[in-house]
């Protein structure tokens, strides 16, 4: 195959992604891959499959033009359909098949090696887009404060638009810096007003699901829900779901769960107003447009608040499915099957790291009381030890010298000589004086009432509220922030 032939080949691949036909495109690279010396082909097959969630085979093909000897990059810029802006430039191709081969690492989790291949890209090509990207690694990886010192050196660089008011916006929520959070937000909404631009509004969307979780959690439910229903509102527009059937695979489920978010946190709210009906029409809406482990956790806390104990059982056991290591459902679970309160022993509750939804000062707020808590309840015993063989308060053949104050006494011996006579004999008299000092201390009982206090504030998180010895078993939910748009993270668009 000559050169014409092929990039004439290339040139159909580029229309079939055009025109949304991603398995004609991965097709056609496949065969062009086999035959052209140039890396191209794996570059772009590596984005299409990539876009099909086929992360193994994008890893391949990228991973391959990463490690290629020889680093050659043809110039697409005349196929009339095309997305090269590269033109052959051997940096600016590296730069991005490194950052398309950090994502396809992130869609599997294995936040080391998308680090490493973000880092690797940000070297060939210092653009704000591949740092932003770099950030949203680390606020998946639960490190919102690395991620946020990214996020304000692009904006310091110069990076002005609603994305990267949109991811510092979604950091700072995690850091628990909320009133930063609001406003950052609120610019990103500013930014994506664009109503002629649908793919704007979909991250605007996005921005509206966010704004509503802080809102909902500092208690405005009515600011909250105006936020979550303008949201949906967007999302419902014809125009919005006439764009969404455009996108690749990836790009549509990550819309899709933005729609997902709206519904289920709108459901969380009405959950949390006892609006119980409501809440599982919202998140039986949720479903439908995404399965989340997040809105069947939710579905089994409204039956579990209706006495359905066997439904909320399936639904906490789909989330597990859907995220076997969601901590929120494994402790309702544990809680459904009697395990206590809050699925985790004492120790867990007041030391174990929380979720990626934790706001990080609460969390180490937790870690202080609980270390004090700790630390008085070790002092108490050891007093009470020291106390009960010192014979301080319990004597030690028994109980008969209990007494709820310690006391000392201390004995003063006074020599007064007097002669007498008596008689022939003279007789010298001793008066003993005895002084008693009593000093109050905390005594036996004190202390053990003390320790118990210290031992149940400890243990309370076993414990739950309980009326007439039955257990009233209170579910957490979880709210959802939704992803970023496609057009966040495009690897399409260099």
């Amino acid at each position: 195959m000559n050169d014409a032939a092929i990039i004439n080949e290339y040139c159909s691949a580029f229309k079939a992604i055009n025109q949304n036909n991603w398995y004609k495109a991965a097709l056609i690279l496949e065969k062009v891959a086999k035959k052209d010396e140039y890396l191209n082909a794996r570059r772009y097959l590596g984005i299409v499959y990539l876009e099909l969630e086929e992360l193994e085979k994008a890893i391949i093909e990228l991973s391959n033009v990463a490690k290629a000897k020889d680093k050659n990059f043809r110039d697409l810029s005349e196929c009339p359909e095309t997305f090269d802006e590269e033109k052959g430039e051997v940096n600016g191709n590296l730069a991005w098949a490194y950052h398309d081969l950090g994502m396809a690492f992130l869609g599997l989790e294995d936040y080391d090696k998308a680090e490493l291949y973000l880092k690797e890209s940000f070297k060939y090509k210092k653009i704000n887009w591949v740092r932003n990207d770099l950030g949203w690694v680390y606020y998946k990886w639960d490190k919102p404060d690395k991620a946020t010192k990214l996020y304000e050196e692009s904006i310091r660089e110069g990076d002005d638009s609603g994305h990267v008011h949109f991811y510092l916006g979604l950091a700072l929520i995690k850091t628990g810096e909320l009133e930063r959070a609001r406003e950052e937000l609120e610019e990103s909404i500013k930014k994506f007003d664009e109503p002629a631009n649908i793919s704007h509004n979909l991250m605007k969307a996005s921005s509206l699901n966010n704004l509503g979780r802080i809102e909902m959690d500092v208690g405005d439910y009515k600011k909250a829900k105006s936020l979550f229903l303008e949201g949906l509102e967007i999302c419902e527009m014809k125009e919005c779901q006439e764009q969404i059937k455009t996108f690749s695979p990836r790009a549509k489920r990550k819309e899709k769960k933005t729609i997902a978010a709206l519904h289920n946190n709108l459901g969380r709210l009405y959950f949390n107003q006892g609006f119980f009906d409501e809440a599982k029409k919202e998140y039986k809406s949720a479903i439908k447009s995404e399965e989340l482990p997040e809105t069947y956790n939710n579905l089994a806390a409204v039956y579990n608040k209706e006495g359905a104990k066997d439904k909320a059982e399936i639904f906490l056991k789909n989330a597990l499915r859907l995220d076997p290591n969601m901590k929120v459902a494994k402790a309702n679970l544990d809680r459904l099957a009697g395990g206590g309160g809050g699925g985790t022993s004492w120790w867990e509750w007041w030391f174990k790291p929380g979720s990626s939804d934790s706001i990080k000062w609460i969390e180490m707020l937790r870690h202080t009381v609980g270390l004090v808590l700790v630390v008085s309840l070790l002092v108490m015993i050891g007093n009470l030890v020291v106390t009960s063989f010192a014979g301080l308060g319990v004597s030690v053949s028994g109980l008969g010298q209990f007494s709820l104050n310690d006391t000392d006494v201390t004995e003063i011996t006074e020599d007064t000589l007097k002669n007498v006579t008596n008689g022939t004999s003279e007789i010298t008299i001793t008066n003993v004086t005895k002084t008693t000092t009593t000093e109050n201390r905390p005594g036996l009982v004190n202390k053990m009432l003390i320790t118990v206090l210290i031992f149940f504030l400890l243990v309370h998180p076993r414990v739950k509220v309980f009326s007439l010895g039955e257990a009233k078993l209170e579910m957490e939910t979880a709210s959802v922030s939704g992803s970023p748009s496609f057009h966040c993270e495009s690897s399409i668009s260099s």
